[in-house]
């Protein structure tokens, strides 16, 4: 997607809830309560944002972002959930394995390395990256 659109994308997001679990329906089998809770953590987050953008002054307004872990076997569809979000909402996406991360200072890689590799999953448009979806 161009960074131009990726970035009017967020900046015009509307999606509800409804909308986005029937995006999902369409590619992901099963799995209703996580496409549920999904869409309404993943619509209210970008929403939020969407405000701060058209209304910067209301950015300190107390807000908790909701953090999500999904859990389940391999196979089940829990990256491919996440990747169609990211790619309905037009927003980077980047999968990290967090066996090959580690405490700065120590080998292995560290969390630079994932916001790195986010901007280069969109093109090395940081304003664009910053809107991604890093999925460990």
């Amino acid at each position: 997607m161009d960074p131009l659109t990726a970035n009017q994308s967020v900046k015009d997001f509307d999606l509800k809830p409804k909308d986005l679990c029937a995006y999902l329906d369409r590619y992901v089998v099963k799995q209703t309560e996580a496409k549920k809770v999904l869409s309404v953590a993943i619509c209210d987050h970008y929403n939020h944002v969407r405000q701060c953008l058209q209304y910067p002054d209301r950015q300190d307004r107390l807000y908790y972002k909701q953090n999500i872990l999904v859990l389940g076997p391999t196979g089940v569809g829990k990256t491919y959930l996440i990747r169609n979000i990211a790619k309905r909402i037009g927003v980077p996406f980047l999968k990290a394995d967090a066996t090959k991360f580690s405490e700065t200072g120590y080998m292995g890689g560290d969390v630079e390395d994932l916001v790195r590799d986010l901007v280069k999953s969109a093109n090395g448009d940081v304003d664009w990256a910053q809107y991604g979806i890093i999925y460990v």
